[in-house]
């Protein structure tokens, strides 16, 4: 069984416990669950392949179970997390970020144009397409922020 299997088994079993799970058929329970548990252990599962109806009803119940979904917009490390990345390229990406101020712009689009950036610095192949859908950031917002980015560090 492997970590994300382990904590899903642990939540729904306290979901549960609590009684929280009546009436909440077992797929959307499961999938609740796993959902939670991804982010819990730093592996988040993006929603955006699924339906509508089914991401509403997760949000609810979550929403039930008191369980936010929603990382914190500052939280660098969430967002970094999300990619399978070096830890290299992960300190540089924190580093840089520090550097930086938002200035009204989605965090979520200045992280992805670091990771993209400093990825590639370090060789590691990438693609914009990949960081906006785990990010859920326009490609062209992506493509943004990546050229102010790469002004930033005069990277080319």
């Amino acid at each position: 069984m492997d970590e994300l299997e382990a904590k899903t088994y642990e939540v729904y079993k306290k979901a549960m416990e609590k009684g929280l799970l009546v009436g909440i058929s077992n797929e959307i329970a499961l999938l609740t669950c796993r959902i939670y548990a991804s982010k819990i252990i730093g592996r988040p599962i993006s929603l955006r392949s699924l339906d509508k109806d089914v991401r509403h009803r997760i949000y609810k119940l979550l929403t039930k179970l008191n369980m936010t979904f929603e990382p914190p917009k500052t939280d660098l490390t969430y967002y970094i997390n999300m990619f399978d990345l070096d830890n290299d390229v992960k300190q540089d990406v924190v580093k840089i970020a520090q550097k930086l101020t938002p200035n009204g712009k989605d965090p979520k689009g200045i992280v992805g144009a670091l990771i993209y950036v400093i990825s590639k610095q370090h060789g590691r192949v990438i693609t914009q397409k990949e960081i906006s859908l785990k990010l859920d950031v326009s490609q062209v917002t992506l493509r943004h922020r990546i050229k102010e980015i790469s002004r930033f560090l005069n990277y080319k």
